[in-house]
């Protein structure tokens, strides 16, 4: 805006500038004229001060608030003072020649005045302000021919003054482009530096608030940081001292647990003798004689019972082992691991016509714990052979082993049976849990892989449809890194 303002400012001096160097070029002409010719004759002494009031005209009106107008009368008037004097001085006479020659110049140089009062995109006040010039260079001959002053009409003959009107006019034409450009350029600079110069003092005022609201927010910050300091340290005491009953508990659950482990153990140690003795007994009454039928399908069920008890006992031995045991991390080549638990099952497969595809990529050695992929291999291998579908013509096992991240990546599907997967919930790798009863299980193996998956660090995924099949991913961490 001061850019704008001082802009304006100097178009105000520019016009008054150019107004009082016009009157005192045209008082320095009458004064001259006055010196050497004495005074001029009436008709000019009034074209002298007529001229001379117009500037003055000019001068008021930029100063009372209408600058366009004071552009316009200092625009015109030279131009038609010129035309006006060089007219009336040549039916006055003497005439010289070179009048018809001068007179144009002066017209083409202050032809120019408009370019220098009007913004370059001030296209109609150009226009109408430069075109009394043009016209002026262009008619000058036929103006004076009017008035029965023409060149040829005073007796002068030149053969080049032709071309006269077709040099003035190109004068006109590449003084006011060259003029123009100039100007053009000048106008978009200072333009940009009044945008720039806004922008800047836009980005300063933003800067100036932002610089308060930050101010007031330290203020607030401050404050609130005072309160957090208070109320870290009363926090920091409570956490303190519920980390301290946390640990205590975390120590006595530790206890608790392994207690409780070695109670389980303990307990499923020593019922297994107790029940080894009971079947031993019950097959010893079998021989006797005299019982009765009755009494034998009783004796019948209590054995069974025994051995579903044994077997339970068995199975709780194995979880036990999984979890207590001291586990060796070996170097071991996995694609053999496998290869030789699709061996083992190969009378299975053989029997189901299944067919099993194997891709192993870039997998020579691997750091884990040998027995537990071997186990989860077999159990998940396993169960993709006992719930293949019959039905199907063509049973696929799909078996893919690979390194993904430093980690073990396993894939294991079917086109089995599969089961319902939603049905199915969260309860997959829970303990005795089955989905599928058309083959014999107690639905212990997910049970086992998921606990030794979880022993590794790893992660196990399924996905299953019933009568699509069944897939597993297993991603277990190297032992190595």
């Amino acid at each position: 805006m001061k850019l704008e303002n001082k802009n304006i400012g100097s178009q105000y001096n520019l016009i008054n500038t150019i107004a009082i160097i016009a009157i005192a070029g045209t008082l320095f002409i009458l004064i001259v004229l006055i010196i050497f010719y004495g005074w001029p004759r009436e008709s000019n002494r009034f074209l002298y001060v007529f001229t001379i009031l117009l500037f003055v005209c000019a001068i008021i009106a930029n100063n009372t608030d209408h600058p366009t107008l004071a552009k316009y009368l200092i625009c015109y008037t030279p131009i038609l003072f010129t035309m006006a004097i060089s007219v009336v001085n040549k039916r006055i006479g003497p005439i010289y020649i070179n009048d018809y020659y001068v007179s144009r110049i002066v017209i083409l140089i202050v032809s120019i005045l408009p370019i220098l009062l009007f913004k370059h995109n001030k296209y109609v006040h150009l226009v109408l302000t430069m075109l009394p010039a043009f016209l002026c260079i262009i008619f000058f001959d036929p103006i004076h021919r009017w008035f029965e002053v023409g060149i040829f009409q005073t007796g002068y003959v030149d053969e080049t003054y032709f071309l006269t009107n077709f040099v003035m006019a190109m004068s006109y034409v590449g003084l006011n482009g060259f003029i123009y450009s100039i100007k053009k350029k000048n106008d978009l600079y200072f333009d940009k530096i009044v945008s720039d110069s806004e922008r800047l003092k836009m980005q300063y005022k933003k800067l100036q608030d932002l610089n308060r609201e930050i101010e007031d927010q330290n203020n607030t910050i401050s404050g609130q940081n005072t309160k957090l300091k208070e109320f870290s340290h009363q926090l920091s005491i409570k956490v303190e001292s519920r980390t301290s009953e946390l640990t205590k508990l975390n120590q006595e659950l530790a206890e608790q647990n392994a207690r409780l482990e070695q109670f389980t153990f303990t307990t499923a140690h020593n019922l297994k003798s107790p029940v080894t003795q009971i079947k031993g007994l019950l097959n010893l009454i079998n021989y006797e004689n005299g019982i009765s039928k009755n009494v034998k399908e009783l004796l019948k069920k209590i054995n069974a019972s025994c051995m579903n008890l044994e077997e339970v006992i068995s199975d709780l031995n194995k979880i036990l082992n999984i979890k207590n045991d001291s586990h060796i991390v070996e170097t071991f080549n996995i694609s053999e691991i496998a290869d030789h638990i699709i061996v083992g099952l190969k009378d299975d497969i053989h029997k189901k016509k299944i067919t099993v595809h194997r891709k192993y990529h870039a997998i020579i050695e691997f750091h884990s714990i040998k027995a537990f992929i071997y186990s989860i291999l077999f159990n998940l291998i396993n169960n993709a052979v006992k719930y293949s579908d019959p039905t199907k013509e063509d049973p696929i096992i799909d078996i893919r082993i690979d390194l993904k991240e430093n980690r073990l990546y396993i894939r294991i599907s079917d086109n089995g049976v599969g089961f319902d997967q939603k049905m199915a919930g969260d309860k997959v790798f829970q303990l005795y849990q089955r989905f599928n009863t058309s083959v014999q299980g107690k639905g212990l193996g997910l049970y086992i892989v998921k606990t030794q998956i979880d022993i590794l660090n790893g992660q196990i995924n399924v996905s299953s449809q019933p009568d699509q099949g069944t897939q597993f991913e297993i991603y277990i961490p190297d032992f190595s890194t």
